[in-house]
């Protein structure tokens, strides 16, 4: 794929390719050598780093021309970045569409949970932070496995027989697991120096990792992580530390245990080289004073699994607070505290960050414990330098604790800086309020500064309630070029057809005819023709083409036939499928000839469906004579649609010969299934031998997508043998649906063995569905066992699910656990979530708990855990789930969940240790 992508580069498209996989697998290292035939033909590489990877991204790719590899190696930094990664991800988006800009490479690296958390679909009402990101890597991610396969590790190994003696040296420590490219980037060194490090070196560690699982930047400051490590120690490795632990500390993590490889090394912070900044202060990165460390990426990766059911300790939020003074790490280590529900900590670290969106943030934290005073005295300090986004969150909090005053002002404000939507915000918090006065208010001025959207749908939402003198009201003071097509109906639904009729002109007015053609066709059944008529000719100049065939359905009715052919063609010029109704017309006004003509001279183009049509209008018109006619025109022009509907007819008047002569015609013209028929005509009529011949010649000849077909026709006749080897055929031809619907066929007959064998052939060609399909057929038919060793050989997390569920459903937990069990334990959500509910079913509430720890980035089981426990009235059982779940910072914000349990229960959050957090309030900071 990577070789691929360069290649089409050098032909001149754009490419994209995401390598995803865990540390030290090599993707970095791929992505290098891919790229090295570009170097030669005068392309340009661009990685960008200053002042921070995610700001020289959107800074600076609009500048990207043609030939620029663009490097995005560690691409989380990027993409991942929560204030930029979507305008980043659109920004690229742009960048590979554009064709002035091509080509370019777009080169980016993930590690899998990362690829996992911006892929996964939220679940409803629950924000979508990834959408862009999520929509720019599908499609475009490779994964790069953690370990060799066989076919690999042999190849390995003939490296290492010319002389590698590094590789030699690796395959020694790697040939049973194959995690060769780990072994050379040194990652089992790098993990027996973590687990042997001293106290104090394991402590400075341990508060490295988690400062970057909780999205700290790469380079972290020494004195930050000296006092961060404080608690990490026990009470006696803590009496121990002399003067120069910390010193000992860092010098030991800093040794190399393999090659260049150190477990924190330390690191060179690059300076900014850019002109004096325009921006706000608060816009740029804080350069760290003092010297910083880099943490190894294989201690990263193995710590974030390791660590991740573990909230930091005191020192390390104190240590943020005092050493810590860029807002991007503020403010990620804020999100990373509320996530925790440590809310003191994420108010303290937003307020110090001290940009609007921060502050409005901290101010956000103290309106959840009451403290308003605190929250007016930050909202009024964001404020005073708030992009427009930041002032509709102000704006929100003051509506939220009942100050319109600060709210209205606020959208005042947000309406000066140019963002017309302030008012039509305030619009609908009001009309949820049901204050529909101040609502319809601040709609019109929405609609003043230029966003009229309050004002239609406050019209709308007046329609649906019936309150139609409010509606019209509105509607009056809308201009007519923002008047909605759906206004049209719901006045008609109204019963206000002459409001409906106006609104629909003014819409057809302003360019869109079609709400009116609709209007003037339902006018036109009711019998009011005339005014039908006029509102069709004005849809018609507006540009409705479906304005322009109904028209011509009046004008026909009307008998005025030369008109409405006039307006049929005008439909045709305009794009209109409008040659089916304009042949009907030519037909029912007795112009057989021009009919004939209009579908004859289509045909002469290959396209003869209106022959088809005039056929199978003049059958139904009783012309079966005239409508044979056509038919043999068509036949006679090539259809071989045609020639098998003759073939039919002449079988259904007894005219054998000529039925052979048509379906051989047919046959000819390609047609597999005049072939069969052919065949099946033969067979009966005793010419066994040219049959066998024609069954075989369509077996051999025919395409991947007919393999199906066939076998269909043969299942129909009762050959099951022969349709079961056509579904053979299309399996290994990769026609894996089509062999599901023999299956199917199979099943509908009750054939249970037959369709199985059919879904298992699929199955074993790599086809999900069929397999899945399988085990449910299987579990149906009451044989669990089958469809369990069926879904443990594929390894399909989904078929082991669906065994496990009927386990459980039949009574059988004992199995059902015991599938489970190994999914659970590999971190496996949905298997997890069922595998605590039933121990917790059967009583084993620790056993439950312990196996959250096994959770990784879901929430299921938390959540679902939680809610067992509370509907069971168990609130200290409820408690510890809730409080092992912020621990890990898996809060989600749906109504009712975890996040909603944990404001319940500890209103004022929670502390380091996860004892409730007592009553605080806020204080003014220096």
């Amino acid at each position: 794929m990577l070789a691929d992508a360069v290649q089409s580069a050098c032909d001149g498209r754009s490419q994209m390719v995401v390598l995803v996989g865990s540390s030290s697998t090599g993707k970095t290292r791929a992505c290098w050598e891919a790229v090295q035939p570009l170097a030669g033909l005068g392309w340009r590489l661009w990685h960008p780093f200053d002042p921070t990877r995610a700001a020289a991204a959107l800074e600076d790719l609009y500048r990207v021309g043609p030939k620029t590899v663009v490097w995005l190696n560690e691409a989380q930094h990027y993409l991942g970045d929560p204030h930029l990664g979507e305008e980043i991800a659109a920004a690229v988006h742009s960048l590979l569409t554009q064709p002035e800009r091509a080509p370019v490479v777009v080169l980016a690296t993930l590690w899998p949970e990362f690829h996992r958390r911006y892929t996964t679909v939220p679940k409803e009402n629950e924000p979508d932070p990834h959408s862009r990101v999520r929509e720019l890597v599908e499609g475009c991610s490779l994964s790069i496995p953690s370990a060799f396969d066989p076919a690999a590790l042999q190849a390995a190994r003939s490296l290492a027989l010319s002389g590698d003696s590094l590789l030699a040296d690796a395959l020694t420590r790697s040939s049973e697991h194959g995690q060769v490219t780990q072994e050379l980037a040194g990652a089992p060194a790098l993990l027996h120096a973590y687990r042997n490090a001293t106290p104090a070196a394991g402590a400075v560690l341990e508060a490295a990792i988690d400062a970057r699982r909780l999205n700290m930047s790469l380079h972290l400051p020494q004195a930050f992580l000296t006092d961060a490590a404080l608690d990490y120690l026990t009470d006696a490795d803590y009496d121990q530390l002399n003067e120069d632990w910390s010193e000992a500390a860092f010098a030991e993590l800093a040794e190399p245990v393999h090659g260049k490889q150190a477990p924190l090394r330390r690191a060179s912070h690059r300076p900014a080289r850019r002109p004096p900044a325009t921006a706000p202060a608060f816009n740029r990165a804080s350069a760290p004073t003092g010297p910083v460390f880099r943490l190894a990426d294989y201690l990263e990766q193995h710590g974030r699994l390791k660590r991740r059911l573990l909230c930091p300790s005191a020192s390390f939020w104190q240590s943020a607070y005092d050493h810590l003074a860029s807002p991007q790490d503020l403010d990620q280590l804020a999100w990373a505290a509320y996530r925790r529900h440590r809310l003191q900590w994420a108010w303290a670290l937003w307020e110090k960050a001290g940009t609007p969106s921060s502050l409005t943030l901290a101010a956000s934290v103290l309106h959840r414990i009451g403290d308003l005073p605190g929250m007016r005295r930050l909202l009024e300090k964001a404020a005073k330098e708030a992009s427009p986004p930041d002032l509709h969150r102000i704006m929100d909090l003051w509506e939220k604790t009942g100050n319109k005053a600060e709210a209205e002002r606020i959208a005042h404000q947000a309406t000066e800086a140019g963002d017309a939507t302030a008012f039509t915000a305030l619009a609908y918090f009001r009309e949820n309020a049901g204050l529909s006065a101040e609502a319809e208010a601040f709609a019109f001025k929405a609609a003043r500064a230029g966003d009229p959207a309050a004002v239609v749908a406050l019209a709308e939402h007046r329609l649906i309630a019936r309150d139609y003198s409010a509606a019209k009201r509105l509607v009056a003071q809308l201009a007519p070029t923002v008047r909605s097509a759906k206004l049209v109906s719901l006045w008609e639904e109204a019963g206000d057809y002459q409001l409906a009729e106006r609104i629909a002109i003014q819409v057809a007015e302003a360019g869109d005819g079609d709400p009116l053609a609709d209007l003037a066709g339902r006018l036109a059944r009711k019998g009011e023709i005339e005014r039908a008529e006029c509102l069709l000719v004005l849809a018609s100049d507006a540009g409705s083409r479906r304005g322009l065939m109904k028209l011509a359905r009046l004008r026909e009715a009307a008998g005025d036939i030369s008109s409405a052919e006039e307006i049929l063609t005008r439909a045709i010029q305009l794009g209109a499928a409008a040659s089916d109704q304009l042949m009907e017309l030519y037909e029912n006004s007795g112009n057989r000839e021009a009919a004939s003509n209009l579908a004859i001279t289509a045909a002469h183009s290959n396209n003869f469906h209106p022959l088809h049509s005039l056929a199978l209008h003049r059958d139904k018109s009783g012309d079966h004579e005239g409508s044979t006619q056509v038919l043999t025109i068509a036949a006679g022009l090539g259809s071989a649609e045609a020639m098998l509907t003759l073939a039919k007819r002449f079988k259904e008047s007894g005219e054998h010969d000529k039925e052979m002569e048509y379906l051989r015609k047919a046959a000819t013209r390609g047609s597999n299934r005049a072939a069969y028929l052919l065949a099946q005509t033969l067979a009966k009529s005793g010419e066994s031998l040219e049959a066998t011949s024609l069954f075989l010649q369509i077996e051999s000849k025919t395409t991947i997508t007919n393999h199906i077909d066939i076998a269909l026709w043969y299942e129909k006749d009762g050959m099951t043998e022969a349709a079961e080897r056509m579904a053979q055929k299309a399996a290994a031809a990769g026609n894996l649906a089509r062999v599901r619907s023999v299956a199917r066929a199979h099943r509908h007959v009750g054939d249970t063995a037959a369709a199985c064998r059919m879904l298992q052939l699929a199955a074993d060609a790599g086809d999900p569905d069929a397999l899945m399909e399988l085990v449910a057929l299987r579990c149906e038919s009451g044989d669990t066992e089958e469809a369990k060793r069926v879904a443990l050989r594929s390894n399909n997390w989904m078929a082991i699910h669906w065994v496990a569920d009927t386990y459980t459903q039949n009574g059988e937990w004992t199995e059902a656990l015991e599938l489970l069990e190994p999914l659970a334990k590999s971190g496996d959500d949905y298997a997890l979530r069922e595998y605590v509910l039933l121990q917790e079913r059967l009583g084993n509430s620790e056993v439950a708990d312990i196996f959250l720890q096994y959770a990784k980035s879901g929430r299921g089981a938390f959540e679902a855990l939680a809610a067992t426990r509370r509907s069971a009235k168990d609130t200290q059982g409820t408690q510890q789930v809730v409080r092992l779940s912020c621990n890990a910072g898996l809060e989600s914000h749906r109504i009712g969940s975890l996040y909603d349990m944990a404001f319940e229960y500890w209103p004022f959050g929670l502390d380091s240790d996860g004892s409730p957090t007592s009553p605080w309030h806020s204080h003014p900071q220096d």
